[in-house]
């Protein structure tokens, strides 16, 4: 009877109705909440597990929490594994309703007692919640900005699982010296950060399981880019080349984002070198491997790959195939709605009209300029606000070139409502407004001129 009322809670959410959801979680509490019997136990204690969640989804955070205070309260003393594991996951979840509120000190403690809890326990389960728990307060310490607390909150991460076998455990693990690495070359401890990273290739590289393997991959990818820091570029190609030579064939969508990032990174380093020919060459390669994967990473990465190639391409004076590129990003991103992608593909289209200006193509610089406007002057991601800004700002400007000073005065007119629209403030590069003081700076160029 409790599982069955239970059930019908999860389906009650399932169908949008949460209201209803959460009163019968309530009535399995209510049924069997005293009850000797562990097997019913377990049921309230999952009730109540669930119950936080729905609560949770509907932005009820002060009675979220009350939710799983209850479970501690109830259950925290108990011996039996299964209730243990739900004290354990109340805990944590515990520590989001605790973030969600701005509490931070509490959250980090709720992370703490997990461990304290259950740090000496044999459950591979439980195991697995305190590496979670202490992994997620070095994310959350790294957010407040207090590195060195970050780092060694991996660092217990990596002592306490040390010598253990399970697949969850070692994941954890290995995520652990990967974040260390990456805080680590934030910092500019390359040096460090290399240590990181070699010691997760050293731990896991013979091994087989994606989970595993993503993080040895990602490590890879970031050993390269430290060595770049550090000067060293030849070991820096050489670690991109193993990430392709080793995951290269990998079906696996976090092994095939590894190799993308290593063929992007290899790019930008070749780009760097002077060495356009082979940097357009590396970004192709993203293209061709992962150009019809329906994983949005990859998506991105195959957008920022295009447009990098263009740009590659202009370098060598080769204007019409960086156009072909810019309508390759149009043609296979054009109806995204993925913001990231939608970015690069904003991004492209007024690359294209600047490109389009210097061939002489006047009219289709222009197009391109209100194609960016059409497509996402909706949008209200501050970045793609920026693009459509300047778009406008470069339409007006090859306007008021070709002497069309109506049209002219027009776009203008747009930059300023728009950028009125987004408040009108801002001081980054990333900021509309900053077009809307270029736009001024023009046109007293203008008269004065």
């Amino acid at each position: 009877m409790a599982r069955a009322l239970y059930n019908q809670a999860v389906a009650l959410g399932q169908r949008g109705r949460p209201e209803a959801e959460l009163r019968t979680y309530d009535e399995v509490v209510r049924r069997f909440g005293s009850s000797p019997e562990p097997g019913l136990l377990e049921a309230v204690a999952m009730a109540l597990c669930n119950r936080g969640m729905a609560l949770s989804r509907l932005g009820r955070r002060e009675e979220e929490l009350a939710t799983y205070d209850e479970v501690r309260a109830r259950f925290g003393a108990r011996s039996e594994p299964a209730l243990r594991r739900w004290v354990a996951t109340a805990l944590y979840n515990r520590t989001f309703a605790l973030a969600a509120l701005g509490r931070e000190r509490e959250e980090l403690e709720s992370c703490d007692e997990i461990a304290a809890r259950f740090g000496a326990e044999a459950d591979p389960e439980l195991r697995e919640w305190v590496a979670r728990a202490l992994y997620r307060k070095g994310v959350r310490l790294g957010e407040m900005g207090r590195f060195e607390e970050e780092i060694e909150a991996y660092d217990a991460v990596v002592r306490r699982l040390e010598g253990a076998a399970d697949l969850a455990s070692q994941t954890w693990l290995a995520a652990a010296l990967y974040s260390r690495g990456a805080r680590q070359a934030r910092m500019g401890e390359h040096e460090q950060a290399l240590a990181s990273y070699l010691e997760l290739e050293r731990r896991f590289q013979d091994r087989s399981e994606p989970r595993l393997l993503q993080w040895v991959a990602r490590g890879m990818v970031a050993r390269g880019i430290s060595l770049g820091e550090l000067g060293r570029g030849e070991e820096e190609r050489s670690a991109y080349e193993q990430v392709v030579a080793r995951f290269g064939e990998e079906s696996d969508p976090a092994l095939q984002e590894a190799v993308a990032m290593a063929l992007l990174d290899q790019g930008i380093r070749l780009g760097r070198e002077g060495r356009a020919v082979e940097e357009a060459q590396a970004y192709e390669a993203v293209v061709e491997r992962f150009g019809s994967s329906p994983h949005p990473q990859l998506r991105h990465q195959v957008a920022m790959a295009l447009y990098n190639r263009a740009l590659a391409l202009a370098r060598q004076d080769r204007h019409l195939e960086e156009v072909a590129c810019y309508d390759e990003m149009l043609e296979r991103f054009g109806e995204t709605d993925d913001v990231a992608v939608t970015e690069w593909v904003a991004r492209g289209l007024v690359s294209r009209g600047v490109t389009l200006g210097q061939l002489g193509r006047y009219e289709e610089e222009i197009a391109s300029y209100d194609e960016v406007a059409r497509r996402f002057g909706h949008l209200r991601t501050r970045s793609i606000r920026e693009l459509v800004a300047m778009a406008l700002y470069n339409k007006g400007v090859r306007l008021g070139r070709l002497g069309r000073a109506e049209e002219e005065i027009a776009a203008y007119q747009e930059v300023v409502a728009r950028s009125r629209g987004a408040g009108g403030r801002g001081r980054g590069k990333d900021s509309p407004a900053r077009w809307l003081r270029r736009l001024w700076a023009y046109l007293l160029y203008r008269v004065r001129s």
